[in-house]
């Protein structure tokens, strides 16, 4: 059967749809080879980057711990500024009276960047306050290695002397601002 000169053309392009149909709908897949290689590169990218995020994490939370340690600590002195005596106890997590012109009650309750809650000492007569964490039972305490991290910060980098003690190795600790 002979073909008219423009149908030449016709069943060219048929064919070659044909093809190119034929091709493309037969998909390759990754091998089994490939995939693995894939999640190992992953595995070893993840295991490098992760202790530089942990690091960076932990850094974060020491820097926001101490910028509220300092804020509540700077709201007590202005209080006693203003009433000539520190507020007197309350119990852990439970902002003292006439303490919320000063400090937000919901940020005092909250949990610190450390763990634990906030707690606030008076002694004596108002003279002498600290503001500090308590971790109830030691669930939550972050080490002694962190508190120096703070102490040196803000005090003296030892953490039985200066204004920063440890109260309890586990579950205590003070930040002393002394009375005026």
């Amino acid at each position: 059967m002979e073909c008219l000169p423009g149908q030449r053309s016709v069943m060219r392009t048929v064919v070659a749809q044909r093809e190119w149909t034929r091709r493309s709908s037969t998909r390759r897949a990754f091998t089994l080879v490939e995939m693995i290689i894939v999640v190992l590169i992953l595995g070893i990218l993840g295991s490098v980057a992760a202790p530089k995020l942990i690091g960076t994490t932990q850094v974060a939370s020491v820097n926001a711990f101490t910028t509220q340690l300092t804020a509540f600590a700077d709201a007590f002195d202005l209080y006693k500024a203003e009433n000539g005596a520190y507020p007197s106890n309350a119990f852990t997590g439970v902002l003292p009276t006439g303490m919320d012109k000063f400090i937000n009650a919901a940020d005092y309750a909250r949990e610190t960047p450390l763990g634990g809650r906030w707690d606030y000492t008076a002694v004596g007569a108002g003279t002498n306050a600290g503001v500090g964490v308590e971790y109830l039972n030691g669930v939550g305490f972050p080490g002694t290695a962190t508190l120096l991290e703070v102490d040196t910060m803000l005090d003296n980098g030892n953490l039985a002397t200066g204004a920063l003690i440890l109260i309890n190795s586990t579950h205590k600790w003070l930040y002393w601002r002394y009375g005026n």
